[in-house]
C-alpha cells in the first residue's frame, strides 16, 4: 500500500496544482473549479494571489518532508470552503444537483487532504490522538459525499447517461449502476472488513472514468476549460479514494 499512497500523494499533488493553474488563468472564482464558489467575489489580484498559494501547497505535497503540512492546509483550505463558502447557501445546496455537486467535490478534496495528513505526519504524542480524530473525521465525511454522489446519479439520471461514450451499450443502466458502486463504496468505508477494498475499488472505477470518458472529451474540446476541471476532479477523486483506502489500512499508532 506505500507504492498506492506514494502514486496517490504526487498525483494528488498533480490534481490540485492543475485546479490552481485554471485559476490563475481564469482570473476569477468559477462554478465548477474548486475550491471556491462563484458566488464570492474577489478582485483578480486576490485571486491570482490565491492560485499561487494553492500552487505552492501543491508543490509542497511533492516532498515527504512539506507533504503531511501542506496537505493539512490544503484540507482545511477545500473542506472550510466547502462547509463555509459553499453550505452558507442552503437552499441551492439541497435544490441545485450542479452546486451541490461542486460542494461535494471540495469538501472529498479536502477530506483527501486531510487524510494524507493524517497518514504521513508525524507530531508530539500530545497531538496524536488530535491527528487520528481528523483521519477519521476526513475518512466519514468522504464516505457520505460518496454516498450522496451516489444518490444523485439517479437524480439526475438523464444528464449522467447523456454523457456516457456511445460505445458503451445500456447507459442508463451503466449510470445506475455507478451509482449503485459510488453507494456500497461510501457503505464500505464503514466496514473495517471491507474498507480498504472499497476505497481501492471506487479509486479505480474513477480512474477508469477518466480514461474512457474524461481524456475523450479533452482531446475532443481541449479548448474547453470545463471539460479539463472535470477530467481533474474526476482524477482528484480517485487519488482522494486511494488515500482513504491506505489510512485504513495504516494503523499507526492504533489509527483509525
Amino acid at each position: 500500500m506505500q507504492m498506492l499512497l506514494r502514486f496517490a500523494r504526487i498525483f494528488f499533488a498533480l490534481d490540485l496544482l492543475g485546479f490552481a493553474i485554471q485559476l490563475f488563468f481564469t482570473g476569477h472564482f468559477t462554478g465548477g473549479l474548486p475550491p471556491i464558489p462563484p458566488t464570492v467575489h474577489a478582485s483578480s489580484m486576490q485571486v491570482h494571489g490565491f492560485a499561487i498559494l494553492l500552487a505552492a501547497l501543491a508543490i509542497g505535497l511533492f516532498f515527504v518532508r512539506t507533504a503531511p503540512s501542506c496537505a493539512l492546509v490544503t484540507g482545511l483550505i477545500y473542506t472550510g470552503s466547502a462547509l463555509i463558502l459553499h453550505g452558507n447557501a442552503r437552499a441551492t445546496l439541497l435544490h441545485d444537483a450542479g452546486y451541490r455537486t461542486s460542494f461535494l467535490e471540495a469538501l472529498a478534496i479536502g477530506c483527501g487532504a486531510l487524510a494524507l495528513f493524517s497518514i504521513e505526519a508525524r507530531p508530539p504524542r500530545a497531538f496524536f490522538e488530535a491527528q487520528t480524530a481528523i483521519g477519521w473525521l476526513a475518512m466519514v465525511l468522504f464516505a457520505l459525499t460518496l454516498i450522496i454522489f451516489g444518490y444523485q446519479h439517479f437524480e439526475v439520471i438523464r444528464y449522467v447517461s447523456s454523457v456516457i461514450p456511445a460505445w458503451i451499450p445500456k447507459h442508463v443502466l451503466m449510470a445506475q449502476l455507478t451509482g449503485v458502486a459510488l453507494i456500497l463504496a461510501g457503505i464500505g468505508l464503514f466496514v473495517p472488513r471491507f474498507a480498504v477494498s472499497a476505497g481501492v475499488a471506487v479509486g479505480t472505477m474513477f480512474l477508469l472514468w477518466v480514461l474512457v470518458l474524461h481524456i475523450p472529451r479533452i482531446l475532443h474540446m481541449p479548448h474547453n476549460p470545463d471539460e479539463w476541471t472535470s477530467g481533474i476532479i474526476a482524477l482528484a477523486m480517485a487519488d482522494a479514494s486511494w488515500i482513504i483506502a491506505c489510512g485504513r489500512i495504516t494503523r499507526i499508532g492504533g489509527r483509525y
